[in-house]
């Protein structure tokens, strides 16, 4: 589910916009303990009014007015989990409680998790398999300059120089020549408090075959759509290189942190005090937030006679029709993952349930 509009980031008047500001390290939200009834009304935090309020006419009446509920996934209430800017997406809509899956598989920590585990074992056995019949997987990274546009012109400038960049008539030969098999990415999106928002993507380049001036066809191919669109070259915008380690890779383009550690996971390591855990899990947070996209390499399939891949709906639906509860995290374990006090602030202190 992706949110109707893009939200700008609430910036709080006294703090320093000289310095850079990602979405983690943006003001967190004062706790809101619940009430004994998971339908009653609740109120609006400062901040929260003050995004919607900018946001929407009449946005603050409508939040009032509604019977907000707590958005729960195998029993947890996520909803006090996320970014506000998701979280404030959330309010405005009506959500059963007690749902043994949530579906907002953008979003929610606990199906996220599961999707990205099942995406990523596929990944992996298809760069195996195409490495072993001769082939070449590249890491490849997209990236635009720092820019003072809305996330959703950023996100679609993105989107379109990539579409310049592989899906040009010029584009589609020379990939013909290079034996490109296919392109899995996923696109992420981070915020700078001085410089603006800053997508960029990271991904899988399939080849039959080692192309050793790869490097080179894509960063003209890059900077000259970016060009055509009127950015300007920037130079080291399009980085690849050969991946050395194929899970690595993968965990990384995947955001599964070290060792296939998951963000719950990294949550809890970041609890037990480890900093790398805590600062993989932020940059978890953030990449979920908003517009996130991910792009299977579907012409990857038919090169290895496989069924396509799964979309995050069906992996979503196919595990839930199971019954089976793939987190068993206890109370306790849960209370760890809210009090894990990221230096982003992320997170806020979940009420008693």
């Amino acid at each position: 589910m992706t949110p109707k509009a893009p939200l700008t980031p609430f910036i709080a008047p006294n703090s320093s916009q000289s310095t850079s500001t990602q979405i983690g390290d943006l003001p967190s939200l004062s706790p809101v303990t619940p009430t004994s009834s998971p339908h009653a009304a609740t109120l609006l935090p400062d901040e929260l009014r003050h995004l919607v309020a900018t946001q929407w006419p009449n946005g603050i009446e409508r939040l009032e007015k509604a019977k907000l509920r707590l958005l729960v996934c195998n029993e947890v209430p996520i909803d006090r989990l996320l970014p506000i800017e998701v979280r404030q997406d959330f309010l405005l809509r009506p959500y059963l409680t007690n749902v043994r899956r949530c579906g907002l598989v953008n979003f929610c920590p606990v199906c996220r998790e599961r999707i990205l585990r099942r995406r990523a074992a596929r990944w992996r056995r298809d760069a195996h398999e195409v490495a072993r019949r001769g082939g070449v997987v590249y890491f490849v990274t997209l990236t635009l300059p720092h820019h003072q546009r809305s996330l959703t012109a950023g996100l679609d400038l993105l989107g379109e120089v990539k579409k310049k960049t592989f899906a040009s008539g010029k584009a589609a030969v020379s990939q013909k020549v290079l034996g490109f098999l296919g392109f899995a990415y996923q696109v992420e999106t981070v915020y700078d408090g001085v410089r603006g928002w800053n997508p960029h993507l990271h991904g899988l380049i399939y080849c039959q075959r080692p192309v050793p001036w790869l490097a080179t066809w894509l960063a003209d191919r890059y900077s000259t759509a970016l060009e055509g669109l009127g950015v300007g070259r920037c130079p080291g915008a399009a980085t690849i290189e050969e991946a050395q380690s194929i899970d690595a890779v993968v965990n990384y383009v995947l955001k599964l942190g070290e060792a296939e550690q998951g963000p719950l996971e990294l949550a809890l390591a970041g609890a037990a005090g480890s900093a790398k855990a805590r600062q993989l899990f932020g940059e978890f947070v953030q990449s979920v937030h908003g517009q996130r996209l991910t792009c299977t390499a579907r012409g990857l399939s038919k090169y290895l006679k496989r069924r396509q891949e799964a979309t995050d709906q069906e992996i979503n639906l196919r595990d839930g029709a199971t019954g089976a509860v793939l987190h068993s995290f206890s109370r306790s374990e849960w209370q760890q993952v809210v009090e894990c006090r990221l230096q982003s602030q992320v997170l806020s202190t979940l009420g008693t349930r």
